[in-house]
């Protein structure tokens, strides 16, 4: 059996019984494959003659490469979760695979001020997309819910009723809920019955994907993943946020902000829906140093500003 058909082997089951994404095993077929290529170069076409010293020289070869360190520690990883089942398959002999050292990279969450600047950028248009992606930051913040989550949502998701929306497609593959804030059910209302006259006037039925492209020929499809990224990021530059913005950034924020009001991790875990808590710890080590001191400033200041908050409405 080839190295390549090993690699096939492995991504199939990962597909099959290990309930990965269609782009988790993308992603891990090149990371593997990098692995794959070196060791061809070296002149070896299995692995049974694979040892501790060729993973060390492997690691001095991804140095050389133009890569950060945890670039290099996501390769090594998804190669060491190939090699067990290698081993396990007989493949080759067991390889022990340590990870790189290196600091945790700074998050750096958007203060209130930052989030109203970046509203403001966004909405400096009225049309539609505007509308839109104001209201998935808003979701971002309020909820913490990932891109892919997001983008996922239909109309039968949202639980107006009971302030709450369902995440069936989820990173873990586990459904969870996350709750709405009479803020926060306000701006998707808005955005729903805005969303709702445009297909209208469109005269698109049936369709239930909450968020929609509303221009090109792709009207009514959900927006790609790229493409809401990049318009975050966009309004970020524009409002001059000095920090990096993204989708994942209003995450961090929500994490940060549920953690300074006194939020518990095992709840927060649950909302974020990570499947261990070493994530969560991670933020509370960024984020909690000083909870208890400034709790009551904290809260008071976050009030003060979103009674300050324009109530956007879309015309």
């Amino acid at each position: 059996m080839t190295l390549d058909e090993q690699l096939n082997k492995y991504l199939k089951k990962c597909l099959a019984r290990g309930g990965c994404s269609p782009n988790t095993v993308r992603v891990y077929r090149i990371n593997v494959s990098t692995f794959l290529k070196w060791w061809n170069f070296k002149g070896y076409d299995d692995l049974t003659e694979l040892t501790d010293d060729d993973i060390d020289d492997y690691i001095f070869y991804l140095q050389d490469l133009p890569i950060n360190h945890t670039t290099i520690n996501n390769k090594l990883r998804d190669l060491r979760a190939f090699l067990r089942f290698a081993h396990y398959r007989g493949w080759c002999p067991k390889i022990d695979i340590k990870l790189l050292s290196i600091q945790e990279p700074e998050i750096i969450p958007l203060t209130n001020e930052q989030l109203a600047d970046i509203y403001d950028a966004c909405l400096m248009s009225k049309e539609l997309d505007r509308f839109r992606d104001y209201t998935m930051m808003r979701l971002f913040e309020e909820t913490g819910i990932r891109l892919g989550e997001c983008l996922s949502l239909t109309l039968p998701d949202i639980d107006m009723k009971n302030n709450c929306i369902k995440l069936n497609q989820t990173k873990n593959k586990k459904a969870r809920e996350v709750y709405l804030t009479p803020a926060m059910k306000r701006d998707l209302t808005i955005y729903l019955e805005a969303r709702q006259r445009f297909l209208a006037s469109k005269g698109i039925t049936g369709n239930n994907n909450v968020w929609i492209v509303t221009k090109g020929p792709t009207i009514g499809q959900v927006p790609a993943k790229n493409t809401i990224e990049q318009r975050v990021k966009k309004y970020g530059k524009l409002a001059n946020i000095p920090v990096r913005v993204s989708p994942h950034t209003f995450r961090h924020t929500f994490a940060r902000n549920f953690l300074m009001a006194g939020g518990d991790i095992f709840t927060l875990q649950e909302l974020l829906g990570h499947s261990t808590l070493e994530m969560v710890r991670r933020y509370v080590r960024l984020f909690g140093r000083d909870r208890q001191n400034n709790y009551l400033k904290t809260m008071k200041n976050h009030q003060r500003t979103q009674k300050k908050r324009k109530k956007y409405k879309y015309v």
